[in-house]
Protein backbone atom coordinates (compact mmCIF):
# COMPACT_ATOMS: atom_id res chain seq x y z
CA UNK A 1 0.00 0.00 0.00
CA UNK A 2 1.38 3.62 -0.47
CA UNK A 3 0.33 6.33 2.27
CA UNK A 4 -2.98 4.76 2.16
CA UNK A 5 -2.64 5.93 5.84
CA UNK A 6 -4.60 9.31 6.56
CA UNK A 7 -4.01 10.87 9.44
CA UNK A 8 -5.37 14.34 8.95
CA UNK A 9 -8.29 15.43 7.55
CA UNK A 10 -9.93 19.14 7.00
CA UNK A 11 -14.22 19.21 7.27
CA UNK A 12 -16.89 21.64 7.52
CA UNK A 13 -19.08 21.09 10.33
CA UNK A 14 -22.77 22.87 10.56
CA UNK A 15 -25.69 22.41 13.07
CA UNK A 16 -28.59 21.97 11.65
CA UNK A 17 -31.07 25.17 11.49
CA UNK A 18 -33.93 25.12 13.76
CA UNK A 19 -37.50 24.56 12.56
CA UNK A 20 -39.75 27.73 12.36
CA UNK A 21 -42.56 28.59 14.91
CA UNK A 22 -46.33 28.16 13.93
CA UNK A 23 -49.34 30.36 13.31
CA UNK A 24 -52.47 28.95 14.80
CA UNK A 25 -55.82 28.94 15.81
CA UNK A 26 -57.81 26.79 17.73
CA UNK A 27 -60.66 25.40 15.86
CA UNK A 28 -63.13 24.03 18.42
CA UNK A 29 -66.83 23.34 18.93
CA UNK A 30 -68.44 26.56 20.78
CA UNK A 31 -65.26 28.45 20.90
CA UNK A 32 -65.85 30.68 17.54
CA UNK A 33 -62.95 33.30 18.50
CA UNK A 34 -59.92 30.65 19.75
CA UNK A 35 -56.84 32.05 20.62
CA UNK A 36 -53.08 31.49 19.13
CA UNK A 37 -51.88 27.96 19.70
CA UNK A 38 -49.06 27.62 17.40
CA UNK A 39 -46.54 25.57 18.77
CA UNK A 40 -42.38 26.33 18.73
CA UNK A 41 -40.17 24.80 16.15
CA UNK A 42 -37.34 22.34 16.99
CA UNK A 43 -33.89 23.27 18.05
CA UNK A 44 -31.30 21.89 14.93
CA UNK A 45 -29.53 19.17 15.65
CA UNK A 46 -25.93 19.65 17.21
CA UNK A 47 -22.53 17.61 15.69
CA UNK A 48 -20.71 15.91 18.02
CA UNK A 49 -17.19 14.23 17.20
CA UNK A 50 -16.56 10.34 18.65
CA UNK A 51 -14.43 8.15 19.67
CA UNK A 52 -14.43 4.80 18.64
CA UNK A 53 -11.77 1.59 17.83
CA UNK A 54 -13.11 0.54 15.22
CA UNK A 55 -10.89 3.05 13.31
CA UNK A 56 -7.14 2.90 13.28
CA UNK A 57 -6.85 6.68 11.34
CA UNK A 58 -8.94 8.82 9.61
CA UNK A 59 -9.40 7.12 6.03
CA UNK A 60 -13.28 6.64 6.24
CA UNK A 61 -13.13 10.24 6.67
CA UNK A 62 -11.02 11.35 3.38
CA UNK A 63 -13.79 11.62 0.90
CA UNK A 64 -16.15 13.77 3.10
CA UNK A 65 -15.60 17.60 3.45
CA UNK A 66 -19.02 18.57 4.84
CA UNK A 67 -21.28 17.48 7.87
CA UNK A 68 -24.37 18.65 8.56
CA UNK A 69 -26.73 17.68 11.54
CA UNK A 70 -30.71 17.79 11.28
CA UNK A 71 -32.97 20.68 10.35
CA UNK A 72 -35.78 20.89 13.34
CA UNK A 73 -39.03 20.05 12.64
CA UNK A 74 -41.59 23.39 12.47
CA UNK A 75 -44.39 23.62 15.31
CA UNK A 76 -48.25 22.89 14.46
CA UNK A 77 -50.94 23.83 16.57
CA UNK A 78 -52.30 22.56 19.68
CA UNK A 79 -48.94 24.33 20.74
CA UNK A 80 -46.80 21.34 19.95
CA UNK A 81 -42.99 21.83 19.75
CA UNK A 82 -41.66 20.39 16.66
CA UNK A 83 -39.21 17.60 17.24
CA UNK A 84 -35.56 18.79 17.12
CA UNK A 85 -33.39 17.70 14.61
CA UNK A 86 -31.13 15.11 14.46
CA UNK A 87 -27.41 15.13 16.05
CA UNK A 88 -24.74 14.17 13.58
CA UNK A 89 -21.29 12.31 14.93
CA UNK A 90 -17.89 12.39 13.22
CA UNK A 91 -16.06 9.27 14.60
CA UNK A 92 -12.72 9.12 14.84
CA UNK A 93 -9.95 7.14 16.44
CA UNK A 94 -9.27 7.44 20.30
CA UNK A 95 -5.97 9.98 20.21
CA UNK A 96 -7.31 12.22 17.51
CA UNK A 97 -6.54 16.17 18.17
CA UNK A 98 -9.17 18.67 16.98
CA UNK A 99 -7.95 21.79 15.65
CA UNK A 100 -10.48 24.99 14.71
CA UNK A 101 -9.54 27.20 12.51
CA UNK A 102 -9.54 31.23 12.86
CA UNK A 103 -8.27 32.80 9.71
CA UNK A 104 -5.61 31.74 7.40
CA UNK A 105 -2.78 29.50 8.34
CA UNK A 106 -4.32 29.86 11.59
CA UNK A 107 -5.76 26.70 13.90
CA UNK A 108 -6.20 26.50 17.77
CA UNK A 109 -6.28 23.51 19.95
CA UNK A 110 -10.04 22.62 20.10
CA UNK A 111 -9.67 19.33 21.88
CA UNK A 112 -8.66 16.27 22.00
CA UNK A 113 -10.97 12.41 21.65
CA UNK A 114 -8.77 10.32 24.34
CA UNK A 115 -11.03 7.14 24.35
CA UNK A 116 -13.82 5.35 22.51
CA UNK A 117 -17.01 6.34 23.90
CA UNK A 118 -15.81 10.20 24.28
CA UNK A 119 -17.71 13.02 22.83
CA UNK A 120 -16.46 16.63 22.06
CA UNK A 121 -19.26 18.78 20.91
CA UNK A 122 -18.13 20.81 17.83
CA UNK A 123 -21.17 23.08 16.64
CA UNK A 124 -24.56 23.36 18.26
CA UNK A 125 -28.14 23.42 16.53
CA UNK A 126 -29.88 26.85 16.24
CA UNK A 127 -33.05 27.58 18.26
CA UNK A 128 -36.39 26.59 17.03
CA UNK A 129 -38.34 29.54 16.63
CA UNK A 130 -41.41 30.63 18.84
CA UNK A 131 -44.79 29.98 17.66
CA UNK A 132 -47.56 32.93 17.68
CA UNK A 133 -49.13 31.64 20.92
CA UNK A 134 -46.25 34.10 22.42
CA UNK A 135 -47.15 36.84 20.78
CA UNK A 136 -50.84 37.09 22.17
CA UNK A 137 -51.26 39.93 24.22
CA UNK A 138 -54.18 42.82 25.94
CA UNK A 139 -53.23 45.07 22.48
CA UNK A 140 -53.09 41.96 19.78
CA UNK A 141 -55.13 38.62 20.73
CA UNK A 142 -55.01 37.50 17.31
CA UNK A 143 -51.18 37.41 16.72
CA UNK A 144 -50.59 36.33 12.65
CA UNK A 145 -46.52 36.68 14.04
CA UNK A 146 -44.18 33.63 14.34
CA UNK A 147 -40.30 33.25 14.39
CA UNK A 148 -38.59 31.51 11.45
CA UNK A 149 -36.00 29.13 13.40
CA UNK A 150 -32.19 30.51 13.98
CA UNK A 151 -29.37 29.50 11.90
CA UNK A 152 -26.47 27.48 13.40
CA UNK A 153 -23.33 28.29 13.27
CA UNK A 154 -20.62 26.42 10.78
CA UNK A 155 -16.95 26.29 11.33
CA UNK A 156 -13.89 24.48 9.62
CA UNK A 157 -11.65 22.01 11.90
CA UNK A 158 -8.80 19.97 11.05
CA UNK A 159 -8.69 16.38 12.82
CA UNK A 160 -5.48 14.93 13.19
CA UNK A 161 -4.72 11.82 14.51
CA UNK A 162 -1.43 10.65 16.61
CA UNK A 163 -0.97 6.91 17.58
CA UNK A 164 -0.84 5.92 21.16
CA UNK A 165 2.03 3.77 21.38
CA UNK A 166 4.61 2.44 24.10
CA UNK A 167 7.44 2.63 21.80
CA UNK A 168 8.62 4.31 17.95
CA UNK A 169 10.84 2.49 16.10
CA UNK A 170 12.93 4.90 14.05
CA UNK A 171 16.09 4.76 11.80
CA UNK A 172 18.13 5.55 8.53
CA UNK A 173 17.17 3.63 6.04
CA UNK A 174 17.52 0.30 5.65
CA UNK A 175 18.68 -0.24 9.38
CA UNK A 176 16.53 -3.03 9.94
CA UNK A 177 13.40 -2.03 11.55
CA UNK A 178 10.90 -3.98 9.51
CA UNK A 179 12.98 -7.39 10.06
CA UNK A 180 12.84 -6.31 13.71
CA UNK A 181 9.23 -6.15 13.86
CA UNK A 182 8.91 -9.38 11.73
CA UNK A 183 10.99 -11.44 14.68
CA UNK A 184 9.56 -9.91 17.95
CA UNK A 185 5.53 -9.77 16.96
CA UNK A 186 3.32 -11.23 13.91
CA UNK A 187 2.98 -7.77 12.19
CA UNK A 188 4.05 -8.01 8.19
CA UNK A 189 5.72 -5.17 6.80
CA UNK A 190 6.91 -4.79 3.11
CA UNK A 191 10.82 -5.41 3.59
CA UNK A 192 12.47 -5.18 0.18
CA UNK A 193 16.27 -4.71 -0.23
CA UNK A 194 15.80 -0.96 -1.30
CA UNK A 195 15.17 2.23 0.72
CA UNK A 196 12.35 3.47 2.15
CA UNK A 197 10.45 0.33 1.49
CA UNK A 198 8.44 1.45 4.40
CA UNK A 199 5.94 4.09 3.35
CA UNK A 200 3.58 4.32 6.44
CA UNK A 201 3.60 3.54 10.27
CA UNK A 202 3.37 0.17 11.00
CA UNK A 203 1.79 -0.48 14.59
CA UNK A 204 2.35 -4.12 16.12
CA UNK A 205 1.43 -5.91 19.32
CA UNK A 206 4.17 -7.41 21.32
CA UNK A 207 3.62 -10.46 23.67
CA UNK A 208 5.90 -9.94 26.80
CA UNK A 209 5.60 -12.44 29.52
CA UNK A 210 2.34 -10.69 31.13
CA UNK A 211 2.00 -6.73 28.78
CA UNK A 212 1.50 -6.35 25.07
CA UNK A 213 3.76 -3.30 24.55
CA UNK A 214 2.43 -1.71 21.48
CA UNK A 215 5.53 -0.94 18.54
CA UNK A 216 5.37 1.60 15.53
CA UNK A 217 7.51 1.32 12.78
CA UNK A 218 8.05 4.98 11.16
CA UNK A 219 8.60 5.57 7.76
CA UNK A 220 12.68 5.89 6.94
CA UNK A 221 14.28 9.04 8.11
CA UNK A 222 16.81 11.19 6.18
CA UNK A 223 18.88 14.20 6.84
CA UNK A 224 16.57 17.16 5.58
CA UNK A 225 13.51 15.41 6.04
CA UNK A 226 11.69 18.01 7.53
CA UNK A 227 12.57 20.26 4.49
CA UNK A 228 10.39 17.79 2.91
CA UNK A 229 13.25 15.50 1.54
CA UNK A 230 12.34 11.57 1.58
CA UNK A 231 8.62 11.31 3.37
CA UNK A 232 8.77 14.75 5.30
CA UNK A 233 7.99 14.73 8.81
CA UNK A 234 4.25 14.55 8.56
CA UNK A 235 4.82 10.98 10.34
CA UNK A 236 6.50 12.21 13.05
CA UNK A 237 3.29 13.12 14.73
CA UNK A 238 3.15 9.57 15.67
CA UNK A 239 6.05 9.48 18.08
CA UNK A 240 4.66 12.35 20.24
CA UNK A 241 2.86 9.81 22.57
CA UNK A 242 5.43 6.97 22.65
CA UNK A 243 6.78 6.02 25.83
CA UNK A 244 9.97 5.41 24.44
CA UNK A 245 11.90 5.86 21.16
CA UNK A 246 13.77 3.11 20.03
CA UNK A 247 16.93 4.60 17.31
CA UNK A 248 17.91 1.16 15.29
CA UNK A 249 21.14 1.66 14.28
CA UNK A 250 23.40 -0.36 11.13
CA UNK A 251 25.82 -1.89 12.90
CA UNK A 252 27.55 -2.49 9.29
CA UNK A 253 27.44 1.56 8.48
CA UNK A 254 30.47 3.18 7.50
CA UNK A 255 30.05 6.12 10.56
CA UNK A 256 27.63 4.90 12.99
CA UNK A 257 27.88 7.98 14.73
CA UNK A 258 26.98 10.52 12.22
CA UNK A 259 23.81 8.11 11.39
CA UNK A 260 23.14 8.57 14.93
CA UNK A 261 23.55 12.68 14.92
CA UNK A 262 21.87 12.37 11.87
CA UNK A 263 18.61 11.13 13.24
CA UNK A 264 18.38 13.08 16.61
CA UNK A 265 18.88 16.52 14.90
CA UNK A 266 16.06 15.76 12.78
CA UNK A 267 13.90 14.58 15.63
CA UNK A 268 15.10 17.95 17.20
CA UNK A 269 14.31 19.84 14.40
CA UNK A 270 10.64 19.06 14.66
CA UNK A 271 10.17 18.49 18.36
CA UNK A 272 13.16 19.61 20.60
CA UNK A 273 10.96 17.10 23.43
CA UNK A 274 11.50 14.14 21.27
CA UNK A 275 15.04 14.20 22.88
CA UNK A 276 13.79 13.94 26.10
Amino acid sequence: RLLSMIDKVSLVICGGRGGNGCISFRRELYVPRGGPNGGDGGAGGAVYARGSNEYQDLAHLGGLRRVVAGRGADGTGRKKRGISGKVAYVDVPPGTLIWRKRGVGEAQLFGEVRDSGDTILLVEGGSGGKGNVHFAGSTNKVPVLAEEGEAADCCEVILEYRMSVDVGVVSLPNAGKSQLLVRISNASPRIQEYPFSTQEPVKAVVPWEWQEPTFVELPAMCEGMNGGKGFGSRFLKHLMRARVLLHLVDGTSADPLADINTVTQELMRYDPTLID
